[in-house]
């Protein structure tokens, strides 16, 4: 082998390996960079569809019922004191759940809000994807717009069939649509 021979061998080897390295770089920046945060703004508009219909019924005003029921058995003459202080601290407890679910409800919700909006900053060029995508992505827009009815829904949780409705439209959640109708 002559030194020519050599030297060629050596070139094609180390292009081969440095072309090897840039595909590696390449393919990692693009996995970091853009899959991953489109992967991780997906997961969490799953999750907010499950939020959703998790917390539907949340803030539901039971309370008035209740309080009534309450009053029901104070006045009944058919049970005996021991089974009415039963049924009130029931009724009681069903009362005090229902608010705590409330107040988990608020809390969560507005998390959610501003995790959607950070992970939707986290993705370069977003608005480049929506369009490569064909309007696909739900637009920067639409997606400050949920996170603004998200934030909505957290702080006044009765009207949770509409705010529901429409934050799914925004984040395009057929399955959301599906449950609470297309309104």
């Amino acid at each position: 082998m002559s030194t020519p021979d050599i030297l060629n061998i050596l070139l094609t080897s180390s292009f081969t390996i440095l072309g090897g390295i840039i595909v590696f770089v390449v393919g990692q920046v693009v996995s970091k960079f853009i899959i991953e945060p489109f992967y991780e703004q997906s997961k969490l508009i799953g999750e907010i569809a499950s939020s959703l219909i998790y917390y539907a019924n949340a803030g539901a005003g039971v309370e008035p019922y209740y309080l009534q029921q309450i009053q029901n058995v104070k006045t009944r003459d058919d049970i005996d004191e021991t089974a009415k202080e039963l049924l009130i601290e029931r009724y009681g407890n069903l009362m005090k759940n229902e608010w705590a679910r409330s107040d988990e409800t608020k809390i969560f919700l507005r998390q959610q809000a501003s995790q959607l909006m950070g992970k939707t900053n986290a993705i370069p060029f977003y608005n480049f994807w929506v369009i490569l995508s064909l309007w696909r992505l739900p637009t920067r827009k639409a997606i400050f717009e949920a996170a603004q009815e998200l934030i909505g829904y957290s702080n006044d949780i009765t009207k949770s069939m509409d705010k529901g409705r429409n934050i799914a439209k925004k984040l395009r959640i057929k399955i959301v649509l599906e449950k609470f109708g297309k309104g």
